[in-house]
């Protein structure tokens, strides 16, 4: 009836890499002119090129103000006679800033200052520093380092070649900055860690150390030290930049004199060096208070940190210390979120304390607390909270005699979302199929309110478009189990069928979208929540062939490639004796390219059931079966024939074609 063909597979893959690079040196002037050098430009016609600087380095790219000097070397070549009176002078520029690096005699086979013909090799060293010749105030950052080779002549001086280098410049040797987790320090009470980032502009220095005191008055404690540790070995701060952090604490049992108390006092940290004698290379200072033991809260973490008004809350771990040496009772955790512009402060939870000890209860040691904060207008407080950063505070509340005292707070940056609106989290329909006066197609939608507050009002809209036609299938108020129209907290499911009548003004065979509506209908307008769209095939109510679809449109000669069909049976009984040939056509040529009969999961070989069909098989082109003529490699077309069998006749039903390209095998 038709042919079979074997099935052989071939993979070619194809690949090709290319890249490329360029690169070049830079030797023109790219900084501007120095104030004392309106020469320059009137020395370059008069040098007519002759001399140039071939090359110029420095053994470190990165200079520190003030820090110590930089070796470099430099190469200029000479194409005419000897020059006298020549030296080179180097420049920092940055931006509106210069400040002369350099300045030194040119020094070739031992005659100073004299460029002979040929080129001259030496070296030189440079520094940053805002106190050599210049103006403008150098900073951390880059920077143009321009080399002039010049000839001075009495009191005339001549620029005869320029080059410029880009560097770095750092910051001077020192303690650049220094930040506490808290200014607040409890006598006698936990470590308060603290970080510092110390510059070093120069060559590695050894023995170097970090030393704290508490300073209050004429009372001095040390507060902790160590050795630096930035991976160069201990007490050992490499050039550049480190980030060293430690811990201090208040503690009159420390080294030093007087007694500290509650208040105000100064954390105070040295950078030392340490080789015969001890040096303090610098001191910085930061502004703390000191309290009584207490029960303290030592940290605050918001997970989310971003969460939405009136929608689920976050989840706050707290941890608390209590180093009094007693347990302490009456506490609890109050939580607050407020916002600086508005200004708006709302109550968002709270919890009395649960550390294992009883209700309310802070035994000696650290706990470890977790509650939950929610974002509201409708809490205690005052003023909107609106979608935008916010301030999470937890307040530690001791009950006593006199009323509720704060012992403790600390906050932690939130971000709070607008108010969240329902949404469809999923919807699906029966079939990827819109039979035109066909049978019905069902959908499913998935629903989920997350805001605390009910929405009323709400209604699912299904509607079927293509390009400027929309047709409005069906829709109607969700039904939640709280009333018609009404979506409460929670998640939710929606279902029903769908429609298109035989015709539709507009409406053509072919793809098409089903779009689902989340929408708030007041009576008078409409407010969209939320949007699905889901691609449909719109398709004729008969028997034929919807969808044909090759894995690929380009087959080799004596090859073939899978492809998949979807056929559709209108009726309300299975067809028997039910089979597609495939033809690959090419001018005059026809040739078989396989067939096979339908296969619809169990209905059986070349059965085709009511509905929808999908099944896989193969499209050859070869020209050793039977047709016609010889396939050449160039466009072709893989024709697909839907055909019933009654016993004696075959009856084609439908045809599907898709353009390919035969190539060579």
């Amino acid at each position: 009836m038709f042919p079979y063909r074997r099935r052989t597979r071939g993979l070619l893959l194809v690949s090709a890499l290319a890249a490329g690079a360029a690169c070049g040196d830079r030797t023109q002037l790219t900084n501007p002119l120095s104030a004392g050098d309106a020469s320059r430009t009137a020395a370059a016609p008069t040098n007519s090129g002759k001399v140039k600087v071939k090359t110029f380095q420095l053994s470190s790219n990165t200079l520190g103000i003030e820090g110590s000097s930089d070796a470099g070397n430099v190469s200029v070549a000479n194409a005419g006679s000897p020059i006298d009176g020549v030296s080179i002078r180097g420049e920092i520029v940055q931006g509106s800033a210069t400040r002369q690096a350099m300045l030194t005699q040119l020094n070739c086979a031992g005659t100073p200052g004299t460029l002979p013909g040929g080129q001259c090799d030496m070296t030189f060293n440079a520094s940053a520093s805002n106190s050599a010749i210049g103006t403008g105030i150098l900073a951390p950052g880059s920077a143009v380092l321009v080399l002039d080779v010049i000839q001075t002549v009495g009191n005339t001086v001549n620029v005869l070649a320029t080059k410029s280098l880009n560097i770095t410049l750092v910051t001077p040797l020192g303690i650049s900055s220094l930040t506490l987790n808290s200014t607040t320090l409890v006598i006698e009470g936990s470590a308060v860690g603290w970080t510092a980032t110390i510059a070093n502009p120069g060559s590695a220095l050894h023995g170097v150390a970090l030393q704290g005191y508490i300073i209050q008055g004429s009372t001095q404690r040390a507060a902790g030290g160590a050795q630096i540790s930035c991976g160069g070995g201990l007490g050992v701060l490499p050039a550049g930049t480190c980030t060293f952090s430690f811990a201090t604490s208040a503690s009159n049992s420390n080294s030093g004199s007087g007694t500290l108390v509650s208040g105000a006092a100064t954390f105070q940290l040295q950078l030392l060096e340490s080789a015969t004698t001890t040096t303090v290379l610098d001191t910085k200072t930061v502004s703390v208070t000191l309290a009584v033991p207490h029960v303290t809260v030592t940290s605050v973490a918001a997970n989310p940190q971003n969460f939405a008004i009136d929608g689920p809350s976050t989840t706050v771990t707290v941890v608390l210390n209590n180093a009094t040496g007693a347990s302490v009772s009456g506490l609890r955790l109050s939580e607050l979120i407020t916002q600086s512009l508005g200004p708006a402060s709302r109550a968002a939870g709270g919890a009395s304390l649960s550390c294992g000890a009883g209700d309310g209860v802070m035994p000696t040691g650290d706990c470890t607390m977790t509650l939950s904060a929610s974002a509201s207008n409708s809490a205690a407080g005052t003023g909107t909270l609106i979608a935008q950063l916010a301030s999470l505070e937890v307040d530690l509340v001791q009950a006593t005699a006199n009323g509720d005292v704060t012992v403790d707070s600390k906050s932690v940056s939130v971000g709070l979302l607008p108010a969240p609106k329902p949404v469809i989290t999923n919807a699906t329909l029966g079939s990827q199929y819109v039979v035109l006066g066909g049978p019905s197609l069902s959908y499913s939608v998935s629903l989920n309110n997350q805001n605390v507050n009910s929405f009323t009002s709400v209604i699912v809209h299904v509607r079927l478009m293509q390009g400027g036609v929309q047709f409005a299938i069906t829709g109607g108020p969700v039904d939640c189990g709280a009333g018609t129209g009404v979506f409460p907290s929670g998640s939710c499911s929606v279902s029903g069928s769908l429609g298109v009548p035989a015709s539709v003004p507009g409406l053509t065979l072919g793809d098409a979208t089903i779009e689902v509506d989340l929408l708030q209908f007041t009576g008078s307008s409409f407010t969209p929540y939320d949007s699905k769209t889901i691609p449909v095939t719109v398709v004729a109510n008969t028997l034929g062939i919807v969808s044909l679809q090759l894995e690929s449109t380009t087959i080799a000669i004596g090859s073939f490639t899978n492809y998949t069909v979807t056929v559709y049976n209108p009726g309300s009984t299975s067809l028997s004796t039910v089979f597609v040939q495939g033809e690959m056509l090419q001018g005059g040529t026809d040739n078989a390219a396989n067939g096979t009969n339908v296969i619809c999961g169990t209905a059986g070989s070349g059965v085709l059931p009511p509905g929808f069909c999908t099944f896989q098989f193969t499209a050859a082109a070869s020209n050793s079966g039977s047709g016609t003529g010889t396939l050449v490699a160039g466009p072709a077309t893989f024709q697909l024939t839907l055909n019933i069998y009654d016993g004696t006749t075959t009856t084609a039903v439908d045809v599907k074609s898709v353009p390919v390209t035969l190539v060579n095998p």
